[in-house]
């Protein structure tokens, strides 16, 4: 079943759900984000490190989605 990432905003917000080590020069998930246009370079740090840690077994920040903590729910945005 494909995910809708044009949906995600509010998918990790019901859920409570964030995005961790995404590499700063991809776009984030949400509306208008079209991974079909990123550069080979945004895909490649986006994937690079999850396919190294999980294949390879290596260390390191990958990208990953996981529950976000009540305690920093406003105090990231304050």
């Amino acid at each position: 079943k494909k995910f809708q990432w044009a949906k995600w905003c509010n998918t990790a917000y019901k859920l409570r759900l964030r995005i961790v080590d995404w590499p700063s020069e991809t776009p984030a998930p949400g509306p208008g984000c079209n991974y079909k246009k990123w550069s080979d370079e945004q895909l490649q740090k986006t994937v690079r490190n999850y396919i190294n840690h999980y294949w390879e077994g290596g260390e390191g920040p990958y990208p990953r989605i996981e529950p976000w903590p009540a305690c920093k729910l406003l105090s990231t945005f304050v």
